[in-house]
């Protein structure tokens, strides 16, 4: 994934931050984005880790973004 990321925006970091299909910068392009790599790191770990607790479809079906099937 990473040779990918280098070839296609320079930068061979995770995260990458893409808009639309527009790369609009990583964790190497500018010292302002440190912020925004250390706070997509805590909400892909929090998520995560509320997938692999079996909370997060419930989060999610609480807050509207989705509907739960629970006869499915």
């Amino acid at each position: 994934m990473q040779a990918a990321l280098a070839e296609w925006t320079g930068q061979r970091t995770v995260p990458n931050v893409f808009i639309a299909g527009t790369h609009i910068g990583g964790c190497d392009c500018k010292p302002n984005f440190a912020l925004l790599c250390l706070l997509v790191h805590v909400m892909v770990s929090t998520v995560i880790a509320k997938y692999q607790a079996g909370q997060l479809l419930n989060l999610l079906s609480d807050a509207g973004a989705m509907t739960v099937d629970l006869n499915a």
